[in-house]
């Protein structure tokens, strides 16, 4: 009997080189974040460059896939090795982390062969084999480079155009150059403006050596490879961050659109592009199109009107014109009147010229700071006085009625069908009329939300005799409703709204929306109004500031007014995009964005010499290794001596002259030079896959000769893609920008044109770095006698706190702050000022802290003995939960909902809070369950906000417990990675975080065990073990 021959190794390595790659998220392999969840919503495959070469090479070319391979893999014989070019160690871990995007496929044909081939002036160049050199390989991979920017430029046939190609960054492309030599990184009719780093290390190692693998044919591979796919590096760090060096910038995702006719040539919201330069919004303004309509194509009759469609005639244009008609006839004064009652017309009383910016200013109003009688209302006779503004908008129910009662004397019932049908329908859109109204700042409604459960098969306009009733033709139908509805909210309820009533947020209700009917909130605003422009602005004549606005870059800003709980608070609308002075419907930069070169400078001598920004606090965070470090230099003390002070009006006084001189000697160069990078990232539930990417811009200064900053170095999962556009702005330049800024802020307010005569801009990007760097002087030159060895001053903006061993430091502390500083426009409120011992100022005792041993101070306690810190949870003890919530109606309500709750306790999630080797153990403990308790009446109220067949089920809420557990613990123990929590550790372990959980769940469901019942029975259950130990 013969002996059966033995299979060659080299054999077998081929036919594994033949099989489908191993992708690498596969179950043995970890998943990568961003090739599964980021990079998938913009590319339709996503392979690693080792996957993607494989793809691309023939299934008949086994020598050159076995090279692809085999290369930089340890686990092959020494026979493999010699077949494997040099580098093959480094150049296996860069072919396996490399991802390549591919996106739709779309067949090259052979032009771009004939192209190459006369871009290089030869037959061919594709003949690579093993005697290639590096050389030949480098000069090879330099040519593909040259002709991928070549002819991505020669398939645009605008001249002076950018490419929206990383490659082409840096070039331009001018129709008489000529070719320049490779030494000055030119190709054809190309001209370099900028330096491109990408385009000059896609010419180095290692990528020779890809080509080198490719063998025959590479050349072409590598030329679609760079024309046509995203390359994304994987950065050191091991976070799992990318850096894209060649393709398409990753826009935001493609939004599915409906197959809807532009059946009379308008926009329209279902197929048309949004022109960003002229609206900000996703969608664009339908309410007035008149300009539009005047601006369409006249027909070959001479009229400016397309003809009817054959599916749009009949009943719909005599429904239409029915509802013009209805229109004109309804009674829109009386119906707002009957159904949103004005049970009162507010004012304000006129204040003096003196206290008019007390009254009227762009920070909080202080009780007990006015002169004279202070606002009041005035009310009709038998009504109660109001105490607050608030109490003056009209309920949402109200203004529910109102718009449900209009849609049904304006939209005639037979576009919502006949019979039980066009009930049905009805029904179905007042109710989602009222979610509409009822919707939270931020809340969205879709329209697959509002058409949900309505019928269109007795709909006579979609329905005729004479066309099918086929799947294409019932998705005709569908779009044209769709349409029809988001005409009804789009073109109806919102401007129905916009005429009868001003829609505000407030200062203290978070999200919630208020309606103040037009006449009410003008009694309320026009007297606001007068005296803030009587103490902070200053009438401009309209031909001087059209003259200014015409000579520099910075617009003009506009105002509004936001209500409180006594009175109203002026913002300045800084990021608010205003028409081009030279056009009249493309938008220009805003204040802020044209500011952003001053903000990137200030941001960088922050961070250059965060000294000269004193005792500044940039965050509510920065309180805890300051406080940290503080306590262990103290140590062992006795008694602590706590005095805060708040300044009044902060903004509105700061001296313009003085801030500008004194900033003028912050900066350390004469040159800056600011680049921009976009970072991707996926969003909150990328785990589920219905999360958008987010997308975030930033901008980075540094001095004139200074190194580009690592960009990876932050950030997890993310994709980094640098705009190689790098902006130079002298020293010079800045300041003048913002001398320009701070002293010549225009305000347009009605049609008139004011300057700001006194303070900065609230609402200004720089605003901030501006008020902490001013007042970091004022700490330099008039609280210098504060020893820094028994002392802690801070500040957040306004806010000062000092915390002192010696009374004596902090008695001179408060008696400077009230004696007031002119210089620096310092005044003290002193109903704001607060202290932990007794004191008195000019004969008066200042507010002493009296019970407990808790000190406020930006939303946090701080223990007066030991400094532990806890959360601040009795300033928010008066607001609804419902207010803060931002409520998602989606198609998956469960997993919306468990990422809700999750999120819910990851913003309350502070080192300061969790540090046991800083706070007690039992201070800790009570901080965690606190932060439980906050997350369990957040879920109860979000589980009220949904609809009831969108509610979670027992079941849904049990792993959202359970899933909430171990997301603090890693969160918690995450905090002792991160280098900014100098020595954190936290000893609070798993089960006791679980015990904590459980026991926070179990008080707040307890009161509501009828609608929690399973919930219930599960959570004693758990704490049974604990109980029984305990007994």
């Amino acid at each position: 009997m013969a002996r059966r021959r033995k299979r060659h190794r080299a054999k077998v390595a081929i036919d594994e080189a033949n099989k489908r790659p191993t992708l690498p998220y596969s179950s043995h392999a970890p998943v990568n974040v961003v090739q599964q969840s980021l990079l998938s919503r913009f590319y339709p495959e996503v392979l690693t460059l080792r996957e993607y070469l494989l793809v691309k090479l023939p299934s008949n070319s086994r020598i050159r896939r076995k090279k692809v391979l085999t290369a930089g893999r340890r686990d092959r014989d020494q026979s493999d090795r010699e077949t494997a070019i040099d580098d093959a160690d480094s150049l296996g871990p860069f072919l396996d982390s490399t991802l390549v995007g591919i996106p739709h496929h779309n067949p090259q044909s052979e032009q771009r062969t004939t192209r190459w081939n006369s871009f290089t002036n030869q037959a061919d160049l594709s003949g690579l084999d093993a005697t290639v050199t590096s050389i030949d390989l480098g000069h090879s991979q330099s040519e593909i480079v040259d002709f991928a920017v070549w002819l991505l430029f020669n398939n645009s046939t605008r001249e002076n155009t950018s490419i929206k190609h990383l490659l082409c960054q840096g070039f331009s492309k001018i129709p008489s150059a000529g070719r320049m030599d490779a030494n000055n990184a030119a190709v054809r009719r190309l001209v370099p403006v900028f330096p491109n780093k990408h385009f000059d290390e896609l010419k180095l190692d290692p990528w020779p050596q890809v080509l080198g693998l490719l063998g025959k044919g590479g050349d072409r591979v590598m030329i679609d490879l760079l024309v046509d796919c995203g390359i994304f590096l994987a950065a050191g760090n091991g976070r799992g961050n990318y850096y894209q060096i060649c393709g398409m910038y990753l826009h935001a995702e493609a939004r599915e659109v409906t197959e809807f006719e532009r059946q009379f040539g308008l926009h329209n919201v279902f197929d048309s592009v949004v022109d960003f330069r002229e609206t900000v919004h996703p969608f664009k303004d339908y309410t007035l199109r008149e300009d539009e309509i005047r601006r369409l194509p006249p027909n070959h009759k001479g009229a400016s009107s397309t003809r009817i469609p054959r599916r749009l005639r009949g009943p719909l244009v005599s429904l239409v014109r029915k509802l013009q008609i209805l229109h004109e006839r309804c009674p829109y004064g009386q119906l707002v009147a009957h159904y949103c009652p004005s049970n009162a017309l507010a004012t304000f009383p006129q204040p003096s010229n003196d206290d008019a910016s007390r009254n009227f200013r762009t920070q909080k109003s202080t009780p007990g700071s006015h002169n004279g009688t202070g606002p009041t209302l005035v009310h009709l006779p038998k009504k109660p006085k109001k105490d607050s503004i608030m109490e003056l908008a009209t309920p949402s129910a109200n203004v529910s009625a109102f718009c449900r009662a209009v849609l049904g004397r304006v939209i005639p019932d037979e576009f919502f069908g006949t019979g039980e049908d066009q009930a049905h329908n009805i029904q179905v859109l007042m109710r989602n009329v009222d979610r509409f109204i009822e919707l939270r700042r931020f809340e969205t409604i879709s329209l697959h939300d509002v058409t949900q459960g309505m019928k269109i098969s007795t709909v006579p306009w979609l329905n005729s005799e004479n066309i099918n009733s086929s799947q294409p033709d019932t998705r005709k139908k569908w779009d044209m409703f769709y349409e029809f509805m988001y005409y009804i909210f789009d073109s109806l309820i919102i401007p129905l709204i916009r005429c009868n009533f001003h829609v505000t947020e407030s200062g203290v209700h978070r999200y919630r929306i208020f309606f103040f009917r037009q006449d009410v909130w003008r009694n309320l605003a026009e007297p606001a109004m007068t005296s803030l422009k009587l103490a902070m602005f200053e009438e401009v004549d309209i031909n001087i500031a059209n003259s200014v606005l015409d000579s520099r870059t910075i617009g003009f800003s506009q105002i509004r007014l936001l209500p409180k709980e006594k009175g109203v608070r002026p913002i300045l609308n800084l990021r608010r995009r205003q028409l081009r002075r030279d056009s009249k419907r493309s938008l220009g930069p805003s204040i802020n964005s044209t500011l952003a070169p001053v903000y990137n400078m200030l941001t960088f001598e922050k961070n250059l010499s965060p000294a000269k920004f004193g005792s500044t606090l940039f965050s509510v965070g920065d309180l805890y290794n300051k406080i940290k470090k503080f306590a262990e230099a103290i140590k062992p003390v006795s008694n602590l001596y706590f005095c805060k002070v708040d300044v009044q009006s902060a903004f509105d006084t700061i001296p313009q002259a003085a801030v500008v001189k004194l900033i003028s000697a912050l900066p350390t160069s004469d040159e800056y030079q600011i680049s921009k990078h976009v970072e991707v990232k996926p969003g909150d539930g990328y785990r589920h896959g219905q999360a958008k990417p987010i997308r975030k811009w930033t901008s980075l200064a540094r001095a004139a000769g200074d190194q580009p900053f690592d960009l990876m170095t932050n950030g997890k999962n993310t994709i980094f893609t640098e705009n190689l556009a790098v902006q130079s702005h002298s020293k010079d330049q800045l300041l003048s920008l913002l001398s320009e800024h701070v002293q010549r802020n225009l305000v347009k307010i009605g049609k008139k044109f004011y300057r700001q005569k006194k303070g900065i801009p609230q609402g200004s990007v720089i605003s901030s770095l501006l008020c902490n760097y001013f007042y970091a002087d004022l700490e330099a030159k008039h609280l210098s006698f504060l020893n820094p060895d028994g002392s802690l001053l801070l500040r957040l903006i306004d806010d000062f706190l000092l915390i002192t061993i010696d009374p004596e430091h902090g008695r001179r502390f408060i008696q400077t702050m009230h004696d007031g500083l002119p210089e620096y426009g310092v005044s003290v409120n002193p109903e704001k000022t607060l202290v932990n011992f007794e004191t008195s100022i000019n004969g008066q005792k200042v507010k002493r802290l009296v019970k407990g041993k808790e000190f406020p101070y930006c939303g946090t306690f701080i223990n007066t003995n030991t400094l532990h810190i806890s959360k601040d949870r009795e300033r928010h003890k008066d607001l609804a939960v419902v207010d803060s919530l931002t409520v998602e109606f989606s198609k998956t309500p469960g997993k919306t909902f468990h990422r809700k709750v999750l999120n819910s306790f990851k913003i309350q999630c502070h080192a300061m809070f969790m540090d046991t080797t800083f706070n007690s153990p039992t201070v800790v403990a009570r901080n965690i369950f606190e932060s439980f308790v906050e997350c369990a009446n957040k879920m109860c109220a979000y589980t009220r906000c949904l609809p009831t067949q969108k509610q979670p089920g027992a079941d849904i809420i049990i792993r959202t417990i359970v899933g909430l557990v171990d997301l603090a613990f890693l969160l918690i123990k995450s905090k002792e990675k991160n280098p900014k929590n100098l020595a954190y550790r936290c000893a609070i372990s798993k089960t006791e975080i679980r015990w904590l959980a459980l026991r926070a769940f179990h008080s707040v469901l307890k009161p509501q065990q009828s609608r929690y019942r399973e919930e219930m029975m599960w959570l004693d259950d758990q704490l049974q073990p604990w109980a029984a130990r305990r007994g």
